[in-house]
């Protein structure tokens, strides 16, 4: 058996490593993020950090692999334009896929 030390020693040596320790680990915040882009897609409004492409909004929204149709503004966007399309601030979006059954 050793010789415990006192409470006052555990707190001299071990709390100046944690508070070294924790400031460390936040001595450098990442910003926080700033919403720029509001757009609605299918009646609900959502915030993005800037402008986006087309199919990375439908990878955000889990579509990425459906077959869907899209349309921006009243405008259907051709499956073949979804690569070059980007999605801009204030655009309505309505996007519908294909439920197979019979």
């Amino acid at each position: 058996m050793g010789i415990e030390p006192t409470l006052e020693a555990w707190e001299a040596s071990v709390l100046p490593l944690n508070y070294a320790r924790s400031a460390d680990a936040h001595c450098s915040p990442s910003p926080p993020i700033q919403f720029n882009m509001s757009i609605t897609v299918n009646g609900e409004t959502r915030l993005f950090s800037a402008p986006l492409a087309l199919p990375a909004l439908l990878t955000e929204l889990q579509l990425g692999e459906r077959r869907v149709a899209v349309e921006i503004n009243g405008e259907i966007v051709p499956r073949s334009q979804h690569a070059q399309t980007t999605v801009q601030d204030g655009d309505e979006i309505l996007i519908v896929h294909a439920i197979g059954g019979g």
